[in-house]
């Protein structure tokens, strides 16, 4: 189920099973209900469930279905939780919570828009009333409560959101334009306030429009699952040469810097020869001071172009880009060097 296509797939693959193979012995079933690939039936007597999940299994090698039982006359079907009373027994409903959940939601004190924080009490509680029983309603709302207050959310903010919203008397009116805007998230008083301007401000000028703002959190702490690509792996960049003795060089590479490095530090100048420097002001400088150097210590990217732009596009940033590094770090080595892009900066 990780592809957004599994649930379509599997629902589409379990209709066709269930008009051809499944057909005959679904008719004759108490009770057959299915939600993409969970099904909750009613038999007969237990001792067919055995000979139900086997003729299940046989009909497609590439699916296999498991069984659960009920356990003292409760089971489980999805997010709800049945019973059956022991008066007449028909089902009692409730919401169901797996034995590993640890009742965590959004917390109150979350770097997330107040609306969303109260849309969850709503969502929770419609939930509530839409799934259970009568009887058992007024208890799964006391256990929510709890849970939100666990979670850091104010009583009477919890109170007032579980409040059940009274439907307006409905209008004839033209139906508006719905206008969505995201912006980022700073803060609720100050959503607020870009909320109430944004729509006055609509209001006047376009009354037929109706504005549906969002607002988006970046994580505070960011992960990063992919590993660092290796120093000589980067290509599209901007990289700074730093020797022991302070001097610095500052270039940019279109290939992999790996193979611009050995232009700068060639086979022969490791094996301890010394030949003319072509066209490396870094070799030019180890030569005449005598220091050695090496990709991984005296080696850095300063800066990537990203590669989802235009490869024009790219080269006309990297080209700006060294000009900008130049200027700002003013590097010792690049002082003889003709820039092919020039700057015509306000700090020039």
């Amino acid at each position: 189920m990780g592809s957004p296509l599994g649930p379509l797939l599997a629902d589409i693959f379990m209709s066709k099973l269930e008009n051809t193979h499944l057909k005959k012995i679904i008719d004759n079933f108490g009770f057959y209900k299915r939600y993409v690939d969970d099904t909750f039936i009613i038999a007969n007597n237990e001792e067919n469930l055995e000979n139900i999940l086997d003729f299940f299994n046989s009909c497609h090698p590439a699916i296999q279905f498991t069984l659960e039982k009920e356990s003292n006359a409760t089971i489980s079907f999805l997010d709800v939780q049945l019973a059956r009373r022991e008066q007449d027994g028909t089902l009692k409903r409730s919401i169901h919570r797996k034995p590993t959940w640890n009742g965590q939601l959004i917390s109150f004190h979350s770097w997330v828009p107040i609306y969303t924080k109260r849309n969850l009490i709503r969502s929770l509680t419609h939930r509530i009333h839409n799934i259970c029983s009568p009887e058992t309603i007024e208890e799964e709302l006391k256990t929510l409560k709890r849970i939100l207050l666990e979670n850091g959310y104010p009583e009477r903010f919890i109170t007032k959101a579980m409040k059940p919203k009274t439907q307006k008397p409905s209008m004839l009116t033209a139906p508006k334009k719905l206008l969505y805007l995201n912006l980022q998230f700073n803060g609720d008083s100050s959503a607020e306030i870009l909320r109430n301007r944004l729509c006055r401000s609509l209001k006047k000028t376009f009354f037929a429009a109706e504005l549906r703002l969002t607002f988006s959190t970046k994580p505070m702490i960011r992960t990063n699952v992919k590993d660092k690509l290796p120093l000589g792996a980067s290509s599209m960049c901007i990289y700074q040469f730093t020797c022991s003795c302070g001097a610095r060089y500052v270039g940019r590479t279109q290939r992999l810097l790996s193979k611009r490095i050995s232009e700068h530090l060639p086979s022969w100048f490791y094996k301890g020869e010394r030949r003319s420097p072509r066209h490396s002001s870094i070799l030019e400088h180890l030569i005449e001071s005598g220091h050695q150097a090496n990709p991984q210590n005296n080696f850095s990217v300063i800066y990537t172009i990203r590669g989802n732009l235009a490869k024009r596009v790219r080269i006309k940033l990297l080209q700006t880009a060294e000009a900008m590094a130049i200027h700002i770090l003013n590097p010792e080595l690049c002082i003889q060097k003709k820039f092919v892009q020039s700057l015509n900066l306000q700090w020039s």
